[in-house]
């Protein structure tokens, strides 16, 4: 047989190389580089799971396999090369927009597997030489694709320059939280596969490839591409404790539509580029909307409730035990407080923070934000102390909105230095703030023009359970749009509207309750905090207030309808019951058909 050509070095020799002080001290280059790279806050990929997430990562997996015809394949090698990239960065660039998709996070980490054999002498060795980069980039909605190309490419060769640092020392340096749910730094990874597939002969032997199924995925998802003669083969390999396979293969369809996206219009922004498949565009225009719906108001939340006020100035708006507010006197008391938050430097867009328990004040607080033509944060006074700073802090607001019961802990709250707070007013005290206006309210109609339908509404805060909680921003026409939805599929203007009040005023549920009841001319019954898990307490208000919509989660309904079966108690005047929040066991829904169902 052929003889093999003698090794110039040998692992040992590698090992040695590895430990010199030469090595070292460009090690120490390496590792200034990617500590650069991963200063600040490090992202967390939270991509939509199908499972919640196991509180000890579980690397039970499977693989789904696709392919891309040759001329796709050949128009992606064409696109790189006319931009001097390679097939890699247009595939990961691909892949980071399809993450940033799903998320809608701009800075996302994707590992990649290295060889490490960047030198000719080690590329004949039996050795370990193998690394693994962690590649930040920003896919920001507003790049250009080809923009954001050059971005991978510099970032990907800058990696590939500094490969020889080990991904175990940049883990143990970085200020990285552990979380035996989750890998360090990164929870996906990405790998191009172009080696040539060179076929062994053996003399008298005929061998061939055997295909094993692999039952595990060591991340929560990994696409390996390969380049086969065909065009390409994507394999995606995923954690079966996250995903559902139907899952999955939705997300590898999007990833061949985006990529064919790309080649149709390299030059348009991240956000233009799609990624329905055409069966799914078919789906969201036709049997999703089947009629065109009448269009939503071209106005702010409040100015619709303004012109609800004019028409039925004595109804009921809101409920609260012994306390009522008429629209007529809800309008007059907002007016009042929305003309000092204008006086405190309340404008377009300003933010205030609204720290209330369960009663009227709530909607006289959000009614007056947004007469004032701001947009408020909603803070529980069940938080702790340093949750309600942060958004405070985090969001910039300039007023806080508070009642006198919470005057202490709101003091004591915020005592920071960092809190630009312009004043602290108390809803339930409105002689302090409004004695002197109390016979001027705002001029008439001039508060009509503070603000636009795509101006802010609100901003809530995420959990924070995988990192710092996070501002959601929600605009009027948002808001306005889903009143209309509700209005539309509910029918809410066939009958009562009176909407039994159950959500946190932090969650945004208690917008929905808002956009249910204010839209449509209802009354909303806010249920008393320490009464909203007692059935019997909740049937007294039903009965009491006679309610005619009532949302909440299974695991509060079900049991408040075995209540209702097992005392006979009269429903006959709920129109309209939601279940949200949290899926529903067959044996639940059937308990609901049997208990309300008609």
């Amino acid at each position: 047989g052929e003889q093999l050509e003698p090794l110039r070095i040998q692992y040992k020799d590698y090992a040695v190389w590895q430990q010199s002080d030469e090595q070292k001290a460009q090690l120490a280059k390496q590792e200034a580089y990617w500590l650069d790279m991963f200063r600040g806050e490090l992202p967390v990929l939270e991509l939509p799971t199908d499972y919640p997430r196991p509180a000890m990562q579980s690397y039970e997996g499977r693989t789904l396999q696709l392919f891309m015809d040759s001329e796709k394949s050949e128009g992606l090698k064409r696109l790189a090369a006319e931009n001097g990239a390679t097939l890699y960065m247009v595939l990961l660039a691909g892949y980071t927009i399809l993450l940033h998709k799903y998320t809608g996070q701009e800075d996302v980490v994707v590992g990649t597997p290295i060889a490490g054999r960047n030198h000719s002498d080690v590329q004949p060795l039996i050795g370990m030489f193998v690394n693994t980069l962690a590649i930040r980039s920003y896919p920001a909605a507003g790049k250009t694709f080809l923009d954001y190309l050059k971005e991978i490419k510099e970032t990907t060769l800058g990696a590939f320059e500094h490969q020889n640092y080990p991904f175990e020392e940049l883990v143990d340096k970085v200020n990285v939280a552990r979380d035996l749910s989750r890998n360090p730094l990164f929870d996906t990874m990405f790998a191009l596969q172009n080696t040539e597939n060179l076929e062994i002969q053996l003399p008298g032997l005929h061998l061939s490839t055997y295909a094993s199924e692999e039952i595990v995925s060591k991340f929560d998802l990994s696409l390996d591409v390969t380049e086969i003669e065909e065009g390409l083969e994507y394999l995606f390999e995923y954690a079966t404790a996250l995903y559902k396979t139907e899952t999955v293969e939705k997300l590898a369809a999007h990833y061949l539509q985006l990529l064919e996206s790309i080649l149709r219009n390299p030059s348009a922004t991240i956000a233009e580029l799609g990624i329905l498949t055409p069966s799914e565009k078919d789906q969201i225009l036709g049997a999703f909307n089947p009629a065109q719906p009448e269009a939503a108001p071209a106005a702010a939340f409040h100015q619709l409730f303004e012109e609800q006020a004019k028409r039925t100035p004595e109804a009921a708006a809101v409920v609260y035990e012994n306390d009522r507010l008429t629209y007529a006197e809800l309008n007059e008391r907002a007016n009042r407080l929305a003309a000092t938050l204008r006086t405190s430097g309340i404008g377009r867009e300003t933010i205030v923070g609204i720290l209330a328990e369960r009663s009227v004040d709530l909607l006289v607080a959000v009614l007056a934000v947004w007469k004032a033509g701001g947009a408020y944060v909603p803070l529980d006074p069940d938080y702790p102390a340093e949750r309600v700073r942060f958004m405070l802090e985090d969001s910039g607001a300039k007023v806080l909105l508070t009642q006198t019961l919470l005057r202490e802990r709101a003091e004591a709250w915020l005592d920071e230095e960092e809190l630009a707070l312009a004043a602290v007013l108390y809803l339930d005290d409105e002689a302090s703030y409004s004695e002197e206006r109390a016979n001027a309210p705002l001029e008439a109609d001039d508060h009509l023009h503070e603000c636009r339908p795509e101006d802010l509404a609100y901003v809530i805060y995420t959990s924070g359970t995988t990192g710092k909680p996070k501002g959601v921003m929600i605009e009027h026409r948002s808001l306005v749009n889903t009143a209309a939805g509700y209005r539309r599929e509910y029918r809410l203007n066939q009958f009562p509207v009176r909407l039994l009040q159950l959500a946190s005023f932090s969650f945004d549920v208690f917008v929905g309750d808002i956009a249910r009841t204010l839209y449509n001319g209802g009354t909303m019954v806010i249920v008393p905090k320490d009464d909203r898990i007692d059935p019997s307490r909740l049937h007294y208000w039903i009965s009491q207030q006679q309610v005619t919509i009532f949302e909440s989660t299974p695991a509060l309904i079900v049991p408040f309808l075995e209540y209702v079966h097992e005392h006979q108690l009269d429903m006959s005047g709920m129109e309209l019951l939601i279940t949200s929040s949290d899926s529903c066991s067959v044996a639940d829904y059937r308990t609901l058909q049997e208990r309300f169902g008609s």
